[in-house]
């Protein structure tokens, strides 16, 4: 069942537990049913996640792609340290948003 979704109201994704293998099929169900609902602006909150794998970073780019021909965007929230750096040093946040502790956001 769909439910009706304002486009311009930021919805928060929080998973449950570490983006990686078969861990991610409950977070990419997620995505789509926001998706396909019609959000644009996604939060996502790593703050139980500590592991993300290709196929994690995957649905984020995807996702983040998507949005973006239709004026959204994904903005990450909470992630560790570690995954911070990794998702600048693979230059991810020039798509993602993401979401310094402090607050401030860089994209």
């Amino acid at each position: 069942m769909s439910k009706l979704v304002e486009p311009d109201v930021q919805h928060v994704i929080r998973p449950a537990a570490d983006l990686v293998g078969a861990a991610t099929e409950a977070f990419r169900v997620e995505l789509s049913n926001q998706l396909d609902s019609g959000a644009k602006q996604f939060t996502v909150d790593l703050c139980n996640v500590q592991k993300i794998d290709a196929i994690g970073l995957g649905m984020l780019v995807a996702v983040a792609n998507k949005l973006s021909e239709s004026g959204g965007r994904v903005m990450i929230s909470n992630a560790s340290p570690a995954i911070t750096r990794m998702l600048r040093v693979m230059r991810l946040d020039r798509i993602l948003v993401i979401d310094d502790q402090g607050g401030s956001s860089n994209g």
